[in-house]
């Protein structure tokens, strides 16, 4: 997007309980209640072309994707039985 970028930094902070991890908080679901971001970006560029370059890069973020949209998660197991001889 010819941007000149000097400095880019993301901070990314999320809320989630461990008791549910440790098995001693019930009721609450396993996975982050909240995940936050803030983008800190040097540049002279105008602000809507900032804001413009930053709103596109979100649209083809996977990882913002995977926080924003349910997921199919699929298990598959192998379990294999040692023989005794």
């Amino acid at each position: 997007m010819d941007i000149q970028i000097s400095g880019l930094e993301v901070e990314v902070q999320a809320d989630y309980d461990d008791g549910v991890l440790f098995g001693t908080v019930l009721n609450v679901p396993p996975g982050y209640l909240e995940v936050r971001y803030t983008v800190t970006i040097e540049s002279d560029a105008p602000e809507d072309k900032i804001m413009e370059m930053l709103d596109d890069a979100d649209k083809h973020s996977p990882y913002l994707d995977i926080f924003s949209r349910a997921q199919s998660c699929i298990r598959k197991v192998n379990i294999v039985a040692q023989k005794d001889y």
